[in-house]
């Protein structure tokens, strides 16, 4: 019976990494993972090749939630995975009104640590797939609003 040995990326400290930085960008495009760990905050870090995490990122979805409200006669359009919502009169300005929320939560997640740091890791990736948008429509591409 052969015995399958588990796969363990390559694993350096951060002044390790800082002093072999050609030798670890040299793996990531090979297409191998390695990965940065600081001992002081136990945080780490994969460089991988950007190919890959594009097609990693391919992944990531969104749910569209649409809701009238009678009472109020607009409309409320949210995404769950991003915890984001826009209101408007209509549809398409409740759509407006999100793509505006998520502009204004991306600067935030960009100028504060706070966020980044205390957002899981699957709402990070929704957000850096959200944040490579070059323009609305892209955006709107990105949410499912074709």
């Amino acid at each position: 019976m052969n015995v399958i040995k588990k796969y363990e990326p390559i694993r350096y400290n951060v002044k390790q990494t800082k002093n072999e930085y050609s030798k670890v960008n040299n793996l990531a495009i090979k297409g191998l993972e390695v990965v940065t760990y600081a001992h002081n905050t136990k945080e780490e870090v994969s460089h991988i090749k950007k190919a890959i995490f594009d097609s990693l990122l391919k992944h990531v979805t969104f749910t569209l939630a649409e809701t009238y409200d009678e009472e109020l006669q607009g409309w409320t359009v949210s995404v769950p995975e991003i915890d984001l919502y826009g209101e408007g009169n209509t549809k398409e300005a409740a759509v407006s009104d999100l793509i505006n929320s998520i502009h204004e939560y991306i600067s935030l997640y960009t100028e504060s640590n706070f966020l980044s740091q205390h957002e899981s890791p699957e709402k990070q990736a929704a957000i850096i797939k959200l944040m490579r948008c070059e323009n609305d429509e892209a955006m709107r591409n990105a949410l499912g609003l074709k």
